[in-house]
């Protein structure tokens, strides 16, 4: 048996790679353990661009959205980040691209089903971060662009 969140994840990245994201190699999307992407491009050759999946925050239980007493709702968070070279000529060239990219992501996931109802899927909500992270840019000559996922179940007790 594999992790619920696990699962979740390896469902986004199926889902982003049947995606039109013009200039995404499909085999550059995956999950990683963290979203430290120029430390994954340094260890694992990474191209660029690329879309790293990565659990973070905490999960979430709320027992009020169930509407029953058998079964409680779990939140499994993960980041989206899209990733390019920062010092690239044509980044602003490709803003466009890439603020698309952005859209089509988001249209794709949020309040969306991931997993079957019969996995006890609920929604997909997207909260966008930063659309340039600065951080990267400046300290690892990045550009970076995410978003943090929560995908709901309902979870029998």
């Amino acid at each position: 048996m594999s992790a619920k969140h696990k699962d979740i994840m390896d469902a986004a990245v199926t889902r982003l790679q049947g995606l039109t994201l013009t200039g995404i190699a499909s085999g550059n999307i995956r999950v990683a353990l963290l979203a430290v992407a120029d430390k994954l491009i340094k260890k694992e050759a990474l191209r660029l661009p690329a879309i790293i999946v990565s659990p973070t925050l905490s999960e979430t239980i709320n027992k009020r959205f169930t509407g029953d007493s058998v079964a409680d709702v779990y939140g499994w968070p993960y980041v989206v980040a899209i990733v390019t070279n920062a010092d690239s000529p044509e980044l602003i060239d490709n803003l466009d691209k890439y603020l698309t990219w952005r859209e089509t992501i988001m249209g794709a996931f949020h309040n969306k089903h991931l997993l079957t109802p019969a996995e006890g899927d609920l929604l997909t909500e997207v909260n966008p971060s930063n659309i340039i992270e600065q951080n990267a840019w400046v300290d690892s000559n990045l550009f970076v662009s995410g978003f943090t996922f929560r995908t709901y179940t309902r979870e029998v007790r």
